[in-house]
């Protein structure tokens, strides 16, 4: 996987980052992770305790694909993935990595380009010839359904989009309701006096 910032244009991805931060402000817990743009942080760092960025290249923490994060499993209570899908074949392999580390409602958001917009357009300007474009929200969406994870919708970010995920908690036992549906007695025949009488 290439980068997932574009280092020629720093300034961008910074401008994008601020619009990004209010609509991460109701993300809150013990740990979150920001995989890609590492050099623009988005997420809170008054709303964690821990934050950890991981990227192949810029000023991350520690150096890891994000289809592999050095993180426990169900440890993460927000994971923020920076247009790492832009150029990212295994799409499946991240958003399930994404599914494991994440624990019990636990949320995810992913930004990434929106696809045939100018910006896609213009870093992959072969990319409507070959099929190489970024990842789109009907895929990811069917991705995020495939490992486990619901589909909360996306926002506009200009040439890019942000979606947001839940890990929903599992339950190892079975809920089963207190009511119980009571059974329609069944209508009895009533006899109409005469009924059964011959005419004369």
């Amino acid at each position: 996987m290439a980068s997932s910032v574009d280092a020629s244009e720093p300034g961008r991805w910074h401008a994008e980052a601020r619009k990004l931060r209010p609509m991460l402000a109701d993300l809150r817990g013990d740990v979150a992770v920001q995989v890609g743009a590492s050099d623009a942080p988005c997420l809170p760092p008054e709303h964690f305790r821990t934050i950890f960025t991981f990227d192949e290249l810029g000023d991350a923490q520690a150096r890891a694909h994000a289809a592999a994060l050095p993180v426990p499993t169900a440890t993460v209570d927000a994971l923020l993935l920076m247009h790492v899908l832009d150029r990212e074949d295994d799409l499946d392999g991240v958003i399930a990595e994404a599914a494991r580390v994440l624990r019990g409602e636990g949320r995810l958001v992913v930004v990434g380009l929106r696809p045939f917009s100018p910006a896609a357009l213009a870093r992959f300007p072969h990319g409507v010839r070959t099929g190489a474009m970024p990842v789109g929200p009907w895929r990811l969406r069917a991705a995020m359904r495939a490992n486990g994870l619901q589909w909360q919708g996306t926002r506009r970010l200009r040439w890019a989009y942000a979606a947001w995920g839940l890990r929903r908690q599992s339950c190892a036992t079975p809920l089963r309701p207190a009511w119980k549906v009571a059974r329609r007695p069944r209508p009895r025949a009533v006899g109409v006096p005469g009924a059964g009488r011959a005419r004369g």
